[in-house]
């Protein structure tokens, strides 16, 4: 019984639809209908009133349910276009007032000219509910988008410290510059290019911190630029792969999508076993769907476990708010750990 009352919680907006939405329409209908009712001289004013405001409240509770019934079934579906939430709601409303209105007949002793006028009256309550629930959808679309332009800078403020992370990593930095101070005596010219590397790298993230979005092709450069420095640091322990679709290379995405998952893989599956670890990062972009894979191999025997770290919650969050059709997903089958993220919006 405890697990059903969380979804049956009321927002602002169903209170909205089902208590300040009816009382309004109540005060307003209930004004034009004793109006009505005085001009015409009819006593039965206060019982046809009662029926007609109970009218009211069963639309807006229906247009609810309705609303409520979509929704459970299809989440993303009042997330379309403003026309399309328009021209759902109006149906909806309209479904509505056509149940309440079903049942609703007026009294037998109303003569003709009052017949009219209540007729007159509903039809324009009607219209005025449409109006209202166009403008209603108008606004919640507006108030949507600028909840979501709050959520994206947010999310991308995420991902400049994310970005800002791997230049003042201590334990990134200290490891490359011990790795540095070894080789330079050894083998200066391996030395020096993991310097470039380095420098890139820094480069690339400071580059592409304040920007929204960046190609696929700039954050495997980020990603080629890091794995340089850990295959020099790990050498033969760690075995990597680039299969980057070439139709893929030009795609806008967030910056550090792919990067904290290859992060990951250093730190949480190379950095615990002594055995050789194959990596490998995998694009491909077909009929509108952009798939990336990052793959590694995970000999162990115990099952590796899959914590919601920030960074893997970072890039759900970035992908919910950022496209309507996305997931990301990461699973271990045959000593193998893939983590993979799919896009199918229109590129």
């Amino acid at each position: 019984m405890k697990s059903l009352i969380p979804k049956l919680s009321l927002t602002r907006q169903d209170l909205l639809l089902l208590v300040v939405w009816p009382l309004v329409n109540s005060i307003i209908v209930y004004t034009a209908l004793y109006y009505v009712m005085f001009v015409l001289d009819n006593p039965r004013a206060p019982t046809y009133a009662l029926r007609v405001l109970a009218t009211i409240f069963t639309i807006c509770a229906l247009f609810w349910f309705f609303r409520r019934l979509i929704e459970a079934n299809n989440n993303a579906i009042f997330r379309y276009r403003l026309i399309y939430q328009v021209m759902i709601n109006l149906g909806l409303v309209s479904l509505a007032i056509a149940i309440a209105s079903y049942s609703f007949t007026l009294p037998q002793t109303f003569d003709s000219v009052t017949v009219f006028q209540i007729f007159r009256l509903k039809f324009l309550i009607y219209l005025n509910m449409l109006l209202q629930v166009a403008v209603y959808t108008m606004v919640i679309h507006s108030w949507q988008l600028k909840e979501k332009a709050l959520e994206l800078e947010m999310s991308l403020k995420q991902s400049e410290i994310s970005l800002l992370r791997i230049q003042t990593n201590p334990h990134f930095l200290f490891n490359t510059l011990n790795l540095l101070h070894s080789e330079i005596p050894e083998r200066p010219e391996l030395a020096q290019e993991l310097i470039f590397e380095l420098s890139d790298l820094l480069r690339g993230t400071i580059a592409v911190a304040d920007k929204k979005r960046i190609s696929l092709h700039d954050e495997v450069a980020l990603i080629e630029h890091y794995l340089a420095i850990q295959k020099a640091r790990f050498t033969e322990r760690l075995d990597v792969k680039m299969d980057i679709d070439r139709a893929s290379q030009s795609l806008q995405i967030p910056p550090m999508l792919i990067l904290p998952l290859v992060e990951n893989v250093i730190k949480h599956a190379l950095s615990k076993t002594i055995n050789k670890i194959y990596l490998e990062v995998k694009t491909r972009y077909v009929d509108g769907v952009l798939s990336i894979l990052v793959n590694n191999t995970w000999s162990e025997s115990a099952i590796p476990q899959f914590e919601a770290g920030s960074g893997h919650g970072n890039i759900s969050e970035t992908l919910g708010l950022e496209y309507d059709n996305a997931n990301f997903s990461i699973s271990f089958a045959n000593q193998v750990t893939s983590a993979v993220i799919t896009i199918r919006p229109d590129f």
